[in-house]
């Protein structure tokens, strides 16, 4: 009788590897990330240009107060939906890692190690929201509290995403991510702008977003569970968990993309703090406009991670994986860098009309900082992969030193620039100084290293 094996688990075996030479699983591991990469940068293509029609429906279809209320309520959304991304990458990491030491699918192992601290995570974000509400709707001077009410559970289902998204993206299912991406947006936009079109406002936006929410978690999890069914034979690698996996790497991993986050979006707040209003509204269109350089490389760090990781778990140490991705990037960030040099008023002019005109003779250097921290990201994702923890220290000490930057004097917004992205060249630099050093017991180890 045949063995029935499901897609997926015929992916995740060639990812792996089994029976190949290394020339073999080089190719592979190049061709899975051209492949995986270019699906999830179509993905985020698609998500970018649909949230750029959201913001424009929305802004004409609400009056200015709604409109106001609305982009607060997605600014605390973001906030708080902070620690998803980390989450996610610490379950991407570990499947992948455990897949590289002979698991075929650890997707139960996987589920039931992590579903009780997300779990707890998620609920206590719940809680907390809903403490908060009465605080916070005075606070952001809301006058119906029960806008914020609706956001709660907005937070909680975002927490739990990670879970599923971490597993899809650890097993190389870059297919899922997309989808559940397409699902999100296409719901928030298509709903949120036809609840407003009838009269809902913010409530509507609201609860569009809750709907994609639902709708891309039960996406993933009907694909895993129909995989689950399809599954006639029982295979002795399936209950196989991670063997190398710690709590303290967990953290580690948590820290490390946790720190990158803050790197690339607290600094518009906190210059919103320093800055009187209309340098900050210059900034803004710089972040926007900048930091699309680093959103769009993210699409190679999400598919370099499982691959790192799967590698280090079948013990290869190289660093093939780390120049393509540092090569890719620097392709994708310094075309947008290069475009930003050569024609920055009309970059501006475009994306954000003459009225930031001020903005232009700025782009050109926030663009070098973010092309900085794009690179700096493929170097930490790479590290983390490997299962080395430097840039759980590096990568925080860096968000801490870029905060002190901007709150440290009364400098104009230029003079803060330049300061911005000296942390963002110095944390590359870190990163890759401790990238290129062989750990001890690598040096000890009596076998080759393989690249």
């Amino acid at each position: 009788m045949p063995t029935y094996v499901p897609s997926s688990r015929r992916t995740d075996a060639k990812l792996v590897g089994l029976g190949g030479d290394g020339a073999r699983v080089a190719l592979i591991d190049r061709r899975a990330m051209a492949a995986g990469g270019t699906l999830v940068l179509g993905a985020t293509v698609v998500t970018s240009a649909l949230g750029v029609a959201y913001t424009i429906a929305m802004a004409r279809l609400l009056s200015p107060a709604e409109y106001a209320t609305l982009v607060t309520l997605l600014s605390v959304l973001g906030v708080a939906g902070l620690p998803a991304g980390p989450m996610q990458a610490v379950v991407a990491r570990v499947t992948a890692l455990s897949i590289g030491q002979g698991a075929t699918d650890p997707t139960a192992v996987v589920v039931r190690a992590f579903r009780a601290r997300i779990g707890g995570i998620a609920v206590s974000a719940v809680a907390l929201g809903a403490f908060s509400v009465p605080w916070l709707a005075g606070f952001l001077q809301i006058d119906d509290a029960s806008l914020v009410w609706m956001a709660v559970p907005v937070v909680g289902l975002g927490l739990v995403q990670p879970l599923l998204r971490g597993l899809a993206q650890g097993r190389s299912r870059f297919g899922l991510l997309a989808g559940a991406a397409i699902i999100d947006i296409g719901a928030k936009v298509a709903g949120g702008i036809g609840l407003a079109s009838v009269g809902f406002a913010v409530r509507g936006a609201l609860v569009a977003m809750l709907a994609g929410g639902i709708g891309s978690f039960l996406f993933v999890l009907g694909a895993f569970r129909r995989e689950r069914l399809g599954r006639t034979v029982a295979d002795s690698n399936v209950s196989r968990g991670p063997r190398k996996s710690t709590t303290a790497s967990d953290v580690a991993t948590f820290l490390a993309f946790g720190g990158l986050t803050s790197l690339v979006t607290l600094d518009a707040v906190l210059v919103k703090h320093q800055f009187a209003p209309d340098l900050a509204a210059t900034f803004a269109v710089l972040s926007v406009a900048g930091r699309s350089l680093f959103w769009a490389t993210g699409a190679i760090t999400t598919v370099l991670l499982p691959v790192v990781a799967r590698d280090a778990g079948a013990g290869k140490r190289g660093r093939g994986a780390l120049w393509t991705g540092l090569a890719l990037a620097t392709v994708v960030a310094g075309s947008g860098e290069l475009a930003f040099v050569m024609a920055p008023n009309l970059v501006v002019s475009i994306l954000f009309g003459p009225v930031y005109a001020q903005a232009a003779p700025l782009l050109p250097i926030f663009g070098l900082g973010s092309l900085c921290l794009s690179l700096a990201s493929v170097v930490l994702t790479w590290l983390v992969g490997q299962g080395r923890r430097a840039g759980a220290i590096i990568v925080p000490l860096a968000a801490i030193a870029q905060a002190v930057t901007i709150l440290s004097g009364p400098d104009g917004l230029a003079e803060s620039l330049v300061r911005i992205v000296a942390v963002s060249g110095a944390t590359l630099a870190a990163l890759l100084v401790t990238a290129l050093v062989q750990p001890r017991d690598e040096r000890q180890s009596s076998g080759p290293v393989a690249e």
